[in-house]
Order: C-alpha cells, then structure tokens, then sequence
C-alpha cells in the first residue's frame, strides 16, 4: 500500500506554474472547462424543410497539456450541437459530409508486432511503438455516417455504417420525436 501511496503523490510533483510536469506522464484532472456545446433548434413549422449539420475537421485541444489534434466535429465543433425539440416534433436532418476529399483522415493505424518476450501486448497502450503509420488508412476517402443512439426510428434513419457519404454529399434522416423525453447522443461511423 505504501507503493502505491508514494506513486500518487510522485505524480503530483508541480512544476514552477502549478501543473504537474508531463514528465510524469500524467494530465493535472479539471484544469479545463467543460465544452457545452451549442443548442439547435429546428423551426417547427416546417416539416419537409431539414436542419444542415455539416461534418467538418477541426483542430481540438482535448486538454490545455496537450497539442491540438485533428478531428471530425460537427459543425466544426466537438462534441457536436444539441438539438433541442419538443415531443411530437418531427425533425429532419442533413448529415452532410464536408470533409475535403484531399483532406488528412484523422486517424492512424499502424500494425505493431506481436511481442514475444512474455510482456503484455501493446495493444492498449499509447504510441506506436516506434512502427511507421498505415499510408493505405491514410489515404482512404473521407466518407462519414451518422449513427444515432436512443431514439424510436426507422433504420434508414438510424446511421447504418453501411449508408456511408462521401464530401458534398448529406444523410438525410428524418427523427418523428413520438416517444418521452429520452438523450440522444450522435457519432459518426467513418
């Protein structure tokens, strides 16, 4: 117990400004406020017209210790906008790929050995472990679905990852709203 006890307050050693040094290897918790993210709400009155949501990069700062990363937010934001209806309100929307199509995909596969000297497989740990990026992963098109989680909808609707759409083209998905107040939370399937 008294390892452990000595681990933890060894990594809360702060450097000169207060943070903890990233030599630890750890993020000082809650320095950063949490992101709330902007609020949608679809006019009512018109059920055939649908509300844009566009799927564009964006660079994102995950925590103040760490560098901006590349990522796909919705409307440009991470996380996406709320989208604020009232029951019985029929929603249509317009996941629309604006990604462009010589853009970096924002995600790096890499294939690391098996190890072989009776460690853990690296599988779960951070880094690459020295191999160089897939340039294949790289290279593929930025083609994006949206998949929603919680609502009472047809599957057309729902984001299938195979309803894929590539840059300038939009999933359009109609949501009827015909059930208790319930969270939806969206993401995309690239």
């Amino acid at each position: 117990m008294t390892d452990i006890i000595e681990r933890f307050t060894d990594s809360d050693a702060k450097t000169e400004t207060g943070e903890r040094s990233l030599d630890t290897g750890e993020l000082t918790p809650y320095v950063a406020p949490l992101p709330v993210p902007t609020v949608l709400r679809p006019a009512s009155d018109d059920v055939l017209r649908e509300t844009e949501i566009a799927l564009r990069p964006t660079w994102v700062r995950l925590h103040p210790q760490l560098p901006p990363t590349l990522m796909w937010g919705y409307d440009g934001q991470v996380p996406g906008p709320t989208i604020e209806v009232r029951r019985g309100q029929r929603v249509r929307i317009a996941w629309t790929n604006r990604i462009p199509k010589d853009g970096e995909y924002p995600v790096t596969s890499v294939e690391v050995p098996l190890r072989t000297d009776g460690r853990p497989q690296s599988s779960t740990e951070p880094g690459r472990d020295g191999v160089e990026p897939n340039k294949d992963v790289a290279a593929l098109p930025a083609w994006s679905v949206t998949h929603l989680h919680g609502a009472q909808t047809g599957g057309g609707n729902d984001g299938w990852a195979d309803n894929a759409v590539g840059f300038g083209d939009a999933q359009l998905s109609e949501y009827p709203n015909d059930h208790q107040s319930v969270q939806w939370w969206y993401h995309d399937h690239a």
